[in-house]
């Protein structure tokens, strides 16, 4: 009876053993019944210029439906691919793909088959090597005081000849205002592996730029485009300076004339108390001649 009992015990503990030891997941896997898209084979693979990296992953799925991954938030998901036509191409190849053209991120996988690909960042990882930065230095006076000015000519007003000193300031201080945006919005999406660090010199309008060598490009190009129609803001610049001139010339002008006028009233003042003056003494004038005139007439008669 005991032999028995020890035979039963020892039966129940290697039977388990013996079926784990020849499941999957230490046995290779025949895989010449499976369709190629279980082995993970797509056939033909298009990708548009400008799909970001999830949405590569969604359609990979789609396709080869054995695909599984797991994949850590992050910006890297909205990464831009370029164009891509694939034919024939397994999986592996086109995690690889992906390691290769997205920056800081790296695909490990977890086998046995089926495997799962797990996409993280190497930028979210603690240790991993910053990404290298650089400083850039550039002046904002010209394309700031370009859309400044068309700022202020754009709303003047229907009786202004020319924009004023305190419309032209307004102006340049809402173009300073949007440029620093459009640049910080440039640089930003042109690298997602470091932020961007923008700082203003008010006084000298210089602009010092800390961030990669992707964003530095990018504040240089968009300041390029910004200064591309230079020739249009030199003519709102001499329009601004005749017109500006020619407004001085004028407002001289009639301030001289104004003085003159108060000058031609003043002599006008002047003239009309002198008749005045001149009108009471004739009067007076006429009056000692009647009185003369009169005496005499008396003297006259009494000599008859």
């Amino acid at each position: 009876m005991k032999l028995v009992v020890r035979f039963l015990v020892v039966a129940i503990i290697l039977l388990p053993a013996a079926a784990y030891a020849q499941t999957p997941a230490t046995q290779p896997v025949d895989t010449t019944s499976f369709t190629p898209q279980e082995v993970g084979i797509i056939e033909d693979l298009d990708v548009p210029a400008g799909m970001s990296v999830a949405e590569l992953l969604q359609l990979v799925q789609r396709k080869a439906p054995s695909f599984q991954y797991v994949a850590e938030p992050g910006d890297w998901q909205k990464h831009p691919l370029p164009q891509m036509k694939l034919h024939s191409v397994m999986l592996q190849q086109i995690v690889e793909v992906i390691s290769n053209l997205v920056p800081n991120v790296k695909a490990t996988t977890v086998l046995p088959y089926p495997p799962v690909y797990v996409f993280h960042s190497l930028a979210n990882r603690t240790g991993a090597a910053a990404p290298e930065t650089q400083l850039g230095t550039f002046g904002l006076g010209e394309p700031v005081e370009e859309l400044g000015l068309r700022a202020a000519w754009a709303a003047l007003g229907k009786d202004q000849e020319a924009p004023t000193a305190e419309e032209v300031s307004a102006g340049r201080k809402r173009a300073l205002k949007d440029v620093l945006s459009l640049l910080e919005s440039a640089a930003s999406e042109a690298d997602h592996s470091a932020e961007p660090s923008l700082k203003l010199h008010e006084e000298t309008e210089v602009l010092l730029v800390r961030g990669t060598p992707q964003q530095i490009e990018a504040v240089s190009r968009t300041l390029q485009a910004l200064q591309s129609h230079n020739q249009a803001f030199v003519a709102y610049r001499n329009d601004y300076a005749h017109l500006a001139e020619a407004y001085q010339k004028a407002r001289a002008t009639l301030s001289n004339l104004k003085d003159q006028e108060d000058r031609a009233l003043q002599a006008n003042r002047s003239i009309g108390n002198r008749v005045s003056e001149l009108e009471k003494e004739n009067a007076a004038l006429r009056s000692e001649i009647r009185r003369a005139t009169s005496d005499k007439n008396g003297g006259a008669d009494e000599k008859h």
